[in-house]
């Protein structure tokens, strides 16, 4: 009896194990944190949909800069921005593999970022300046690298921007532009 009983042990402490691996080879749950990076600062939040899917939405403020724009010095502007993006982790697996880690869901991701930049500006270091509300769509890859509780996330994507100019008597109307995205970002998670 004492062996039956050893044995079963031995073979749930084993499923048990496999069972962690496998959950561990998995986006988390959910998580939270801020980032900052040359352009801004962000609140975000990552939601998972399944095991290699996460929602990534942020909500912040991106500083602008811009010289040779009519103005007599530099224009700086911060405006608010919402992103949307669904990202595909793809390589936990790999990473267990190797003894990395994975936490806060440390690895690299393919990711389709929505950004909508109303057009208030929160600061500007001119009287009077607006900007015009857009809509962004770019495809990235990038990466997320987790120490403790910091995090390191860099990405590269090409897509385009749609500016919701209305229409007037010019002929200026709405149009799209291609825009390319490299962002780095430094921040903690909670």
């Amino acid at each position: 009896m004492k062996k039956l009983f050893l044995i079963a042990l031995f073979f749930s402490l084993l499923n048990m194990k496999a069972q962690d691996n496998n959950q561990q080879a998995s986006p988390e749950k959910n998580i939270s944190g801020v980032q900052t990076g040359i352009f801004g600062i962000w609140g975000y939040n990552e939601f998972r949909l399944n095991n290699k899917f996460v929602l990534h939405s942020e909500l912040g403020f991106d500083f602008n800069y811009a010289n040779g724009t009519g103005y007599p010095k530099p224009l700086f502007i911060v405006s608010p921005k919402i992103r949307v993006s669904p990202r595909f982790y793809y390589n936990f697996s790999q990473r267990l593999e190797k003894g990395k880690n994975i936490s806060k869901n440390s690895g690299n991701f393919f990711s389709l970022p929505v950004d909508y930049i109303p057009s208030p500006v929160v600061y500007s270091n001119y009287k009077d300046v607006s900007i015009t509300p857009m809509l962004l769509i770019v495809p990235t890859w990038g990466i997320r690298r987790n120490y403790n509780q910091w995090d390191f996330e860099a990405g590269i994507g090409l897509g385009g921007i749609y500016y919701f100019v209305p229409r007037n008597n010019f002929g200026i109307k709405p149009y799209w532009e291609k825009t390319l995205n490299l962002h780095l970002r430094f921040g903690y998670s909670f």
